[in-house]
């Protein structure tokens, strides 16, 4: 049985599109085993009244500190499939991505699957302004970390006891960094399982307001100390140059007592600056500046002196 585990929290625009996507996947590939539950996160629109339109969808409320590890983890409490597909409420599924992953007896092919999607990027008016696939694959390929959409078999989420709810954000990907633990790796297809309608990642909006609110605090600095000693961790911190001139700077400042060795970070922050100039941030290389020598000192002193704790004050509303 396959349980589709939906996920949203003023999904409203877009959400019955979700659902309508979820019953023409199992319609078209004849999937009669199957559930449809969606885990709305204390949505302030209408999401749950239209989805009342759907008698048969499982419908769950949680309120109170909620997140999407919450949402994620209730949703399996109260599902009842072996397999798991976990899909954000802003994204459809793709039909024809189940052959792909599911034999004719629709059972799964790899233990943790997912696959490529196509972003339709929206501004702040909620006009789309462009279509793009996200890792353009030319082949399937094997990787220690996933995103809000995969298939997973229920018996490694149990193994794992589901998502890590002190996470805000990227509980995904830790839970795919966990996964790596157990020596299984993600099977990215390079087919399309999904369309996701959301603001484009490199938005300037979205990238300040994701360094102002603390949530690249969970992407780095928590991420990385809870996996220090997990390999599949290591080619992501490589790609830090600049946080590792900064530690490197404030070692050897404290080594030989003087701080100009702070101008080696500066300069690498300059660099990136410079390199980084088309990735949205900013068309201002001061604002750039700005921009990643924060995020680097950020990262730096969250990894000392962040310490997020597991949630616990939310509750559960079944709706239906």
């Amino acid at each position: 049985m396959i349980s589709f585990i939906v996920i949203g929290r003023n999904e409203s625009d877009i959400i019955i599109r979700c659902i309508l996507s979820v019953v023409h996947y199992v319609t078209i590939n004849n999937i009669h085993k199957y559930e449809i539950i969606y885990v709305d996160s204390d949505s302030s629109d209408d999401s749950i009244e239209k989805l009342n339109a759907f008698p048969t969808v499982k419908l769950i409320k949680i309120t109170g500190d909620v997140n999407a590890a919450i949402a994620r983890n209730v949703g399996v409490k109260y599902s009842l499939g072996d397999v798991l597909f976990f899909i954000d409420g802003d994204m459809e599924i793709e039909p024809t991505f189940h052959s792909r992953v599911f034999d004719k007896s629709n059972e799964l092919i790899h233990n943790f699957v997912s696959g490529d999607f196509v972003d339709h990027y929206y501004n702040h008016e909620g006009k789309m302004y462009q279509k793009e696939v996200y890792f353009k694959l030319s082949e399937d390929r094997f990787e220690s970390i996933t995103g809000g959409i995969f298939i997973v078999e229920r018996s490694y989420w149990e193994k794992l006891g589901g998502m890590k709810n002190k996470y805000r954000r990227c509980q995904d990907l830790d839970f795919g960094l966990r996964m790596s633990l157990l020596g299984v790796q993600l099977l990215r297809k390079k087919d399309i399982i999904a369309i996701h309608h959301t603001v484009s990642y490199y938005d300037e909006h979205r990238l300040w307001q994701d360094l102002f609110n603390g949530n690249q605090l969970y992407q780095k600095s928590v991420l990385y100390r809870d996996h220090l000693f997990n390999p599949s961790i290591y080619k992501f911190i490589i790609r830090e140059i600049s946080l590792f001139v900064l530690v490197c700077s404030i070692v050897l400042s404290l080594i030989f007592s003087n701080f100009y060795f702070i101008l080696l970070f500066l300069l690498s922050i300059a660099v990136k600056s410079i390199y980084k100039s088309s990735d949205g941030v900013s068309r201002s290389f001061f604002k750039r500046f700005i921009y990643y020598g924060a995020l680097d000192i950020l990262v730096f002193f969250g990894i000392f002196v962040f310490w997020p704790s597991n949630k616990k004050n939310y509750k559960i509303i079944k709706v239906n």
